[in-house]
């Protein structure tokens, strides 16, 4: 062993211990904060699909309760509550809004549940 070199044995995996929480906190984050959007865009598209469909008083929307079942099934990919949806008739048209409590799947950020909102108003053509 030479005299005033240092030893840097364990100096990497010191370092990739200190990167890998801040690294996987990141990602997660990223994961979850690109599922909210998609569970917000799917929410307003379900309700522009159900509020349409009761303006146009298609055979599978001539109730509210039809209607709001009509927004469940009309998310791409997800599946709402009927009762997440509320639907009425107003000067605007048929206007369909929505409330969702979304939780984060990954608990480890200890990011608290939010609620997410949208509407949609439709004007009536019959």
């Amino acid at each position: 062993m030479k005299v005033g070199r240092l030893d840097r044995r364990g100096v990497m995996a010191i370092e990739y211990a200190l990167i890998l929480p801040v690294f996987l906190a990141m990602i997660f984050g990223i994961i979850e904060i690109s599922r909210l959007i998609w569970y917000q865009v799917s929410l307003q598209q379900a309700t522009a699909v159900a509020a349409r469909c009761g303006a146009l008083a298609a055979t599978n929307c001539t109730t509210d309760a039809l209607i709001a079942t009509k927004a469940a099934s009309g998310a791409p990919g997800i599946k709402f509550p009927a009762a997440a949806f509320t639907v009425t008739h107003e000067t605007c048209g048929v206007r369909v809004a929505a409330s969702f409590s979304f939780s984060f799947a990954t608990g480890i950020l200890g990011l608290p549940a939010k609620t997410l909102t949208a509407n949609y108003c439709h004007p009536k053509t019959y």
